[in-house]
């Protein structure tokens, strides 16, 4: 009935005036495009299935590259279980699945931290989620941003006086541990009913009860003897475990086994402390302009999309105390002349889009500004180095601030702008990097200040021969649409 409804109108647009005509045509022509990508959608782009979800590395690595997935979870019936942390498909790549996983677990796989030492805000969310990373670089970062992007959450380590589980000793006749030679061979390992260690620390216990129990706990057993020991770590014991309560009860067994037992105590360690992410100001409005990259290309997202590197008296940092705009900036120092003191920032890889070969001419533009006392001869190293698709390096425009552009005790920023930059033959991705006292480069004269570094090009209107191709793909949109409408009532039939 609806097509046919459809038909008849089509009919009798022939007796429409011309005006009339044209405007039925354009109405005609977005519906198709908006059916079109819809369809296209749904060809392209399929939902995520359950299946990828899978805790084993053999399923991990069959899931599709290039998923970043964070939602609460359809598993909710499945009691949790660790996530799971396979190699990706290139080196030192990793992909990463979780289900049914409390938001301080989300968090701390995110942020490679132990979940006993994840300080969630009191008003965190109590549900639970899956996640799922398939990208080729960077995973652990990619997880934080869908972190912060969706649930509106950031976190960074700091020390405080933290309460813990002091390990000590309480039978001091420890009669599971059985003392061993030096020279024997050292393992670890489960059976059905108990984890087994050969010739181990009793700095193990700690590990052990922070990655299974989820507690924190430091050893004060004073201890430094090698043992053989064990405890009852079976699947009963397993699904004991369901909140902090019952996760001490089951440790306080294990170790009473030992002759060990725990306490409350504080010690000043390492805290991941999650907090309401900030909203991030657009860091680009250029009508004229399309951005390439980077990610965070203000600092606005601190230090999120980059990556650092310091050595001897280098220093980096995020700063807010003299953005060029929005709130942030980063800022690399180093004051002393010795070679291995040096610091250097570098983003994430980000593609080239239309400019890959050099299809498309560039334009990379930052602010920057160096308030100290420029020594003769020292400059900034700022680099956008080019790559092609497997990340192997190609070319690269160097830029230098300081003595080579005169600067120094700088009251304001300064903008560099490059245009009419080529990607050379091959490139398909890029990244930009700013480096002190490396290289043959000098740089003892204090701090520099970077911000809105961006590589741009210029926006190019439809063309008819594009919207021509919109047309050809909304038609075949629309008869793949038919097919299936056509085969549906005929298996209906």
């Amino acid at each position: 009935m609806l097509l046919a409804s459809e038909l008849d109108a089509a009919n009798s647009a022939s007796a429409l005036s011309p005006e009339m005509k044209k405007t039925k045509v354009m109405a005609g022509a977005l519906a198709l495009a908006a059916l079109a990508a819809v369809v296209v959608k749904l060809i392209f782009f399929p939902a995520i299935k359950n299946d990828y979800f899978a805790l084993n590395f053999r399923s991990l690595q069959q899931v599709p590259a290039g998923l970043v997935v964070l939602r609460p979870t359809h598993f909710s019936f499945l009691r949790h279980e660790d996530p799971t942390i396979a190699p990706g498909p290139h080196t030192h790549d990793l992909w990463i699945v979780g289900r049914n996983a409390p938001l301080r677990e989300v968090i701390a796989t995110a942020y490679a931290q132990y979940p006993a030492r994840v300080e969630l805000p009191p008003d965190a969310p109590k549900g639970n989620f899956d996640f799922l990373v398939t990208v080729n670089h960077h995973a652990r970062q990619r997880l934080q941003a869908a972190i912060r992007q969706q649930l509106g959450y950031s976190a960074q380590n700091e020390i405080h006086e933290t309460p813990v589980l002091a390990l000590k000793i309480v039978n001091p006749g420890l009669p599971g541990m059985k003392v061993c030679d030096p020279g024997e061979t050292r393992s670890w390992g489960f059976d059905d009913i108990k984890l087994h260690f050969t010739n181990m620390p009793v700095a193990v216990v700690p590990e052990i009860l922070k990655r299974y129990f989820n507690l924190s706990v430091v050893d004060k057993t004073g201890l430094t003897n090698f043992y053989d020991y064990a405890f009852r770590f079976d699947a009963a014991t397993r699904r004991q475990i369901h909140d902090d309560a019952t996760a001490r009860a089951s440790a306080d067994k294990v170790v009473h086994e030992l002759g060990l037992g725990l306490e409350p105590d504080l010690e000043f360690s390492e805290v991941l402390v999650v907090k309401t992410a900030a909203p991030v100001p657009p860091m680009f409005a250029d009508r004229e302009r399309a951005l390439l990259g980077p990610l965070n290309p203000g600092a606005e997202e601190g230090s999120e999309h980059w990556f650092y590197g310091t050595s001897g008296a280098g220093s980096v940092s995020t700063d807010r105390a003299d953005p060029a705009a929005g709130a942030c900036d980063f800022t690399l120092e180093n004051s002393d002349s010795n070679r291995q003191s040096n610091a250097g920032w570098r983003s994430e890889i980000f593609s080239l889009g239309p400019a890959t070969n050099g299809n498309v001419p560039l334009r990379f533009s930052f602010a920057y500004k160096l308030p100290g006392q420029i020594k003769d001869g020292d400059n900034l190293r700022i680099q956008l180095r080019f790559f092609d698709h497997a990340t192997n390096f190609l070319a690269q425009k160097v830029f230098f601030v300081g003595s080579s552009t005169h600067d120094s005790v700088m009251t304001g920023y300064k903008t560099i702008t490059a245009d009419d930059l080529l990607a050379p033959a091959g490139s398909r991705l890029s990244d930009i990097t700013l480096e002190a006292n490396q290289y043959d480069d000098n740089w003892s004269s204090g701090a520099g200040r970077f911000d809105n570094l961006l590589v741009t090009i210029k926006k190019t209107p439809a063309s008819p021969s594009k919207l021509v191709g919109l047309a050809v793909l909304s038609g075949f949109a629309i008869l793949l649409l038919l097919i299936f409408l056509k085969a549906r009532s005929k298996l209906r039939s």
